[in-house]
Order: C-alpha cells, then structure tokens, then sequence
C-alpha cells in the first residue's frame, strides 16, 4: 500500500502547473542575478526554492478556489512566499539582510507585474 497518495491526495503538480513555475523561475532568477547574486550556485539554489515556493502557493490557491476571499488568499500566499524565499536565501548568500529582503521583494513584483501582463 502506498502512503503517498492518501497522505497527499490528488495534489501532483500538473505539468502545467510545472510550467508555471518554472516561467516564474525564469522571471525572478535574472532579477536575483542583476541585483548582485552572480555566483551559478546562488541563482540555481534561488531558482530551485522559487519553484517549490510557487508550487506551494498555487497548490494552496488551488485548494481554496471556492471558498471566497480569492484576493485575499492570493496575497497571503505571497507575503508567506516572500517571507520563506527570504529565510531561505540566508541559507545560500551573504551579507545585508536588507539587501536580500529587497531583492527577494523585487523578484516578486517582477514576476506579479510579468502574471498580469500575460494572464489578465
């Protein structure tokens, strides 16, 4: 018996939704590069955590389409996502905190402006 499907249900990433994240990782991880992080291991540790944060966050959205408070849910999802790619890159670059929380932030409003542009 396998214990992955009834611990996890039906919440497989899609390929579409795999696409997604990886087109936001090919946003943010440019934005992360210009901003100062050069080194190959930092921008593929940022893309790699870009990609399970966004899975993460559509997964939820996914599972609370329904419920009402869209809105809402869409921007605690990203606060949440900006909080955990900024702890997280602690863990992989150096130097100011504000540096990184700035480059985090503007990762993320570089890949918002780029999902209304293309999808709204």
């Amino acid at each position: 018996m396998d214990a992955l499907p009834v611990l996890f249900g039906p919440c497989a990433a899609t390929r579409l939704e795999l696409g997604f994240a990886l087109l936001t990782a090919a946003i943010e991880t440019p934005v992360f590069w210009l901003c100062g992080y050069r080194r190959a291991f930092q921008c593929l540790c940022f893309a790699g955590v870009n990609v399970v944060t966004n899975l993460l966050l559509n997964e939820g959205l996914a599972n609370q389409a329904g419920l009402g408070h869209y809105g809402e849910a869409v921007a605690a999802g990203e606060v949440l996502v900006l909080a955990a790619e900024f702890a997280l890159a602690g863990y992989f670059t150096s130097g100011s905190a504000w540096k990184r929380f700035l480059t985090v932030l503007a990762a993320n409003l570089a890949s918002f402006a780029a999902g209304i542009v293309l999808f709204w």
